[in-house]
């Protein structure tokens, strides 16, 4: 599961939305979630960019808990998006979110996807040097 981590003391509504998913309240934390995401503007700052990210994570995370992995994978897809935005095509950590992306692939039965997935998260590795 992905670890929301505090990007910025601007966007605390993340850690709380941790204590409700620790506490298995999952329903709970999807409107504050889904709330938080639209809070950041991408383009203002790196900080409003990766908050959005983190949310999106976290609440693909959630619905994932919930078993809705048509959710959770629209969200971490657009996770990713943001992501590219902000660091770009080869940044290491682009590579790592494939990563995760394919791993929800193989746990939706979706292998072509999870495969493509893969490949692009290897790639950006190599071209990293990792």
């Amino acid at each position: 599961m992905y670890r929301c981590q505090r990007v910025s003391e601007d966007f605390p509504v993340l850690d709380s939305t941790a204590i409700y998913c620790s506490l298995g309240q999952y329903n709970e934390a999807i409107p504050v979630l889904e709330e938080s995401i639209e809070i950041p503007v991408v383009n203002e700052s790196q900080d409003h960019a990766l908050a959005k990210f983190s949310g999106l994570m976290q609440l693909g995370d959630t619905y994932s808990m919930l078993g809705q992995l048509e959710n959770s994978l629209k969200c971490y897809t657009l996770g990713l998006e943001v992501q590219r935005e902000v660091l770009g095509d080869s940044d290491p950590r682009i590579g790592e979110t494939c990563r995760y992306l394919s791993e929800a692939y193989v746990q939706a039965l979706e292998f072509k996807e999870a495969e493509s997935f893969c490949k692009m998260a290897i790639d950006i590795h190599l071209q990293n040097g990792l």
